[in-house]
């Protein structure tokens, strides 16, 4: 199946979040498959320790995709 960014575009946002969303976690399933640079990885482990030394500054990623679907 190809579907055009057009085509996609046009969808309504609920359709494309989950799109979005499927597409992420195949991408995050073959991760392995794509090191990081050295300043990604930097910046992965930067953010990972302010996250460890404030955890109640996040929010989970249901809060978060519940607050994108009510727009």
């Amino acid at each position: 199946m190809s579907t055009s960014i057009d085509e996609l575009s046009k969808l309504p946002l609920p359709q494309r979040l989950e799109i979005v969303e499927k597409l992420w976690e195949s991408i995050a399933a073959d991760a392995d498959h794509l090191p990081l640079t050295p300043k990604q990885a930097e910046e992965l482990d930067r953010r990972l320790a302010w996250h460890e030394a404030h955890p109640e500054e996040g929010s989970r990623w249901e809060d978060v995709r519940e607050r994108l679907r009510k727009k």
